[in-house]
């Protein structure tokens, strides 16, 4: 990505708080540009959520908008804080997050596609897990693509022994 069409393009398009970061934060800026890309294939992918059984606007939102709604103290100088992770191998989601922990307040994933139009993305590496920077306004559309994913499942002949999914 160019820092020209990052200006013109992707910079209007943010949540106000990156919008903040990528002008006034030059390391977030340019972490952003060498490690983004703007166009991409669509890909599938799993996203953690904050309840099993529903998606809501909070399972889209960076962990700094978080922390802004919630009056806490975000990452605002670490780049990967403005995106939302997610993950091209279901498992590996489910293993990274412990799901489900009770500790931790990630009970369910989703599927959906990663898709360009609604914000970039890094590629670095051939990682399966991705930083997802979107735009802004495009939550409600995210919640109605993206669909629950059932992670426990009864034992049976496809059931797992360590985490209780269907293979």
């Amino acid at each position: 990505m160019t820092e020209e069409e990052l200006l013109e393009e992707c910079i209007s398009n943010f949540p106000t708080i990156f919008k903040d970061a990528l002008v006034n934060k030059p390391k977030i800026k340019e972490k952003f540009i060498k490690n983004v890309s703007k166009e991409y294939k669509e890909l599938p992918v799993y996203r953690a959520l904050c309840y099993e059984n529903s998606i809501i606007d909070e399972d889209f939102r960076s962990y700094n908008e978080l922390a802004l709604l919630r009056k806490e103290e975000g990452k605002l100088d670490t780049l990967e804080w403005y995106s939302v992770s997610v993950n091209e191998d279901r498992e590996q989601l489910i293993n990274v997050l412990d799901i489900p922990n009770e500790e931790r307040k990630i009970l369910g994933i989703a599927k959906g596609m990663m898709q360009c139009e609604f914000g970039p993305a890094d590629f670095v590496g051939k990682k399966t897990h991705h930083n997802w920077y979107l735009y802004d306004g495009v939550i409600s559309s995210l919640k109605e693509q993206f669909k629950i994913e059932p992670i426990l499942a009864e034992k049976g002949d496809n059931y797992d022994e360590r985490f209780g999914i269907l293979e």
